[in-house]
């Protein structure tokens, strides 16, 4: 069973996330890959696999990830520069 990410990565669509904690979003193995990996999604114009968890997944170059957090949250927990 696909998840919502690998739908979206190699579909091209959208994935919003709000309101996530920083911690709990940079411990996931997942979306940490598909972070590292932004300038693929920028630059490529042709889909290419990117190795998400234990799966190759082909990926769209369509595909964008946006992450809202509230301001607030970064200051209390001393992310904001």
């Amino acid at each position: 069973m696909r998840t919502q990410l690998e739908t979206a990565l190699s579909e091209g669509l959208h994935l919003l996330l709000t309101d996530c904690d920083i911690n709990t979003l940079m411990a996931n193995e997942k979306l940490e890959t598909v972070i590292r990996n932004q300038s693929r999604f920028l630059s490529s114009e042709k889909p290419f696999k990117l190795q998400i968890g234990q799966q190759e997944i082909e990926c769209s170059p369509k595909f964008r990830f946006e992450i809202k957090i509230l301001l607030i949250y970064l200051i209390r927990h001393k992310y904001f520069i």
